[in-house]
């Protein structure tokens, strides 16, 4: 009996030793809101944490009927490139509810899949819905003004931006002017369709945008005989409407980035670094990355340089920089007495081994 006893205990352990083969499934975590209560018509932003690879994001929505009916709809969506590439971030999602005569909650499940199908585990949450404000339906132009005004567009990965001033809009089309940066503005004609925005630049290249909230919009710039890249138009939001904790995020930081050498039989590196942080969100911000000249520590020397950067900002209130290196990222977060920008690059696989870090302080004020 005790040699049975022994081979089924070996047999099972043989069993749970096997299962590593599942260790690729991506898992989720850290689902949030930006709003709870939600306001009826209104965009909010969910965002989960994962690891892994990651392939398709879905979101089940469950809702009561005033008659007591429970209904479900499930939909699906592909993630970003940028994201997609990453083992590690933060996944968001532009979200709203329009129909009033339901009871005012919503259950939210989201769950990822892999490449292959491969299903992570799912997370829950209720929402409640906040009562419904008639006036804002009521006044259909209110709907349109959002796209008035003066937009900055940012590249990712340049040094000029781009400049978009909405003047008019009638029947879903309107005039605006164009150009870059410090250039002339030229007039150009743009379409709008709901929460949409497109328009063919001067020199003829297609920009289209979908609205992300009142003072951003995301999309992509596709130049004659290129493949289209992500740009971002920005406006500035009024301090109501800016978080203070990420308001704090705002301005200028410039210092010294640190890695250790040792464990690569190499002197230590150091670098002057300059961040400009010029717009954010609860999701997303822009920021203007500079460095000095130096030579890195797996022997090529960096020259000084300097570009703009969409970067993504976590439900921790951190943000991540893209770095040179497409896989790596600048995690960076800010001291308890706002004075200084913490932090640290991740993401680059052998280099981790390396300790590095980053000081700045605050220059603007």
């Amino acid at each position: 009996m005790k040699r049975i006893i022994f081979v089924g205990v070996l047999i099972a352990a043989s069993f749970f030793i096997v299962r590593p083969v599942q260790a690729d499934v991506p898992e989720i975590s850290n689902l949030q809101f930006s709003a709870n209560p939600i306001i009826l018509g209104e965009w909010f932003t969910i965002s989960l944490e994962y690891e892994g690879n990651v392939d398709r994001l879905f979101i089940e929505n469950t809702w009561e009927t005033k008659d007591g009916e429970i209904k479900r709809e499930v939909k699906e969506y592909t993630i970003p490139p940028n994201v997609k590439e990453r083992q590690k971030g933060v996944i968001t999602r532009q979200w709203k509810t329009v129909n009033p005569n339901v009871m005012p909650y919503r259950i939210l499940k989201v769950w990822v899949k892999d490449v292959n199908g491969n299903q992570s585990n799912v997370l829950s949450e209720e929402v409640k819905v906040a009562t419904f404000m008639p006036e804002i339906r009521k006044d259909a132009q209110d709907q349109t003004k959002w796209p008035f005004g003066l937009w900055t567009g940012i590249l990712a990965g340049r040094q000029k931006n781009r400049i978009l001033e909405i003047n008019e809009m009638s029947e879903g089309r309107g005039k605006a002017n164009y150009g870059t940066a410090g250039g002339k503005l030229q007039p150009i004609s743009v379409v709008m369709k709901g929460e949409q925005v497109s328009f063919i630049t001067p020199p003829g290249s297609k920009i289209e945008l979908k609205r992300i909230s009142e003072f951003r919009m995301d999309g992509t710039f596709e130049a004659k005989g290129s493949d289209p890249v992500p740009i971002q138009f920005w406006k500035k939001p009024t301090d109501e409407n800016l978080d203070p904790q990420l308001k704090a995020f705002l301005g200028t930081w410039q210092g010294k980035s640190f890695w250790e050498g040792a464990p690569f039989q190499k002197p230590n590196l150091e670098f002057d670094m300059k961040i400009t942080i010029a717009y954010i969100d609860p999701t997303a911000c822009v920021v203007l990355r500079e460095n000095s000249e130096f030579v890195s520590l797996d022997g090529p020397r960096i020259p000084a340089n300097w570009c703009w950067c969409h970067a993504t900002v976590t439900p921790k209130k951190t943000i991540e920089v893209p770095f040179w290196n497409p896989k790596g990222i600048f995690v960076c977060k800010l001291s308890s007495d706002l004075k200084y920008l913490y932090g640290e690059v991740r993401g680059l696989g052998v280099f981790e081994f390396s300790p590095n870090s980053f000081k700045l302080r605050r220059t603007d004020n």
